[in-house]
């Protein structure tokens, strides 16, 4: 994780990304889930900025990563016209808030806010938003994933 953190720390200080939230990590994640993003031919857009203060670089490295990894994985298999993906930061007074929005599939989400994983090797698959949410409650935060039907969405 160390390496994988410094390497897009690295990437990120050596290319002009116009990305610059004010926290390194979360610029570096946020560089290189774009160009994936934008490898897969899908859209990218970034409103706000990740400006939370004290959240350890493994932790944020954990709620972004997945958060954006399946947002990746979900968008890539949608008609190229559709893929899209969204994340949005922002702040009040007491909480800060990550909302990441596209399009999918149809989802199963379990009663406990868990989404199964669709690989079919599931005793491997399955961790990342278990990871991100138990990253968001070591913040007294709280995680809500929801699968709505829109213009963007194919079922």
């Amino acid at each position: 994780m160390r390496t994988y953190l410094a390497e897009l720390d690295s990437s990120v200080q050596s290319a002009d990304t116009g990305i610059r939230n004010g926290n390194s990590i979360a610029d570096a994640i946020l560089y290189d889930k774009k160009r994936k993003a934008e490898e897969a031919g899908c859209t990218f857009s970034i409103d706000g900025a990740f400006t939370y203060v004290g959240m350890s670089a493994i932790d944020t490295c954990a709620i972004l990563g997945n958060l954006l990894d399946n947002a990746l994985e979900a968008a890539s298999q949608m008609p190229p016209e559709k893929r899209h993906i969204a994340v949005c930061f922002s702040r009040t007074d007491n909480y800060f808030f990550i909302s990441q929005t596209n399009p999918s599939r149809k989802i199963l989400i379990s009663d406990n806010n868990i989404i199964s994983t669709s690989k079919s090797d599931k005793k491997n698959h399955g961790f990342g938003l278990l990871n991100l949410k138990e990253a968001v409650a070591r913040y007294s935060g709280e995680t809500k994933i929801t699968c709505e039907p829109s213009d963007n969405d194919l079922y």
